[in-house]
């Protein structure tokens, strides 16, 4: 179980430093994502908690930043650094990001096939390790809450 949550970290490193330098791209600060990201998982964790209300909030406030990840990256050098050019295949991309010092890059900048191939990833990733152990993301808990409860 520890192995899971391992790789899991691993991954999700992966995916908010890629986020972080995709905001780059678009002349924005990483902590446009940082903050809600480190409230939601401390959420996760038991480290606060957070009322359904502002989880849909936050819920709503990261996908509207992927949504706007969706842009054109500004077209010339930013105080982030020079326009990245080369274009990523999935495990190009994979490669980059996970299994090289990129992921813990936060100050660069990333184009958008290295960011939605990484977001992709991060899903597929989350969704297997789901289905190795369903107590990862939570539904041990609400088969719990659940059982002896007749509809």
């Amino acid at each position: 179980m520890s192995l899971i949550y391992l790789i899991f970290l691993w991954i999700f490193l992966g995916y908010i430093s890629v986020f972080v330098r995709r905001l780059h791209d678009l002349d924005l600060s990483g902590w446009w994502i940082g903050i809600p990201i480190i409230l939601y998982q401390s959420h996760l964790f038991g480290f606060i908690f957070i009322n359904i209300n502002l989880l849909a909030i936050i819920g709503l406030y990261i996908l509207g930043l992927v949504i706007y990840c969706c842009k054109k990256g500004i077209g010339s050098t930013n105080k982030y650094g020079p326009i990245q050019t080369q274009s990523f295949e999935f495990f190009d991309a994979i490669k980059k990001c996970l299994f090289s010092t990129s992921i813990v890059d936060f100050k660069s900048r990333a184009r958008r096939s290295e960011f939605w191939w990484i977001i992709l990833a991060y899903f597929i990733v989350n969704f297997i390790l789901t289905l190795v152990d369903p107590a990862f993301m939570g539904q041990s808990n609400m088969q719990n809450y659940y059982k002896g409860t007749s509809y």
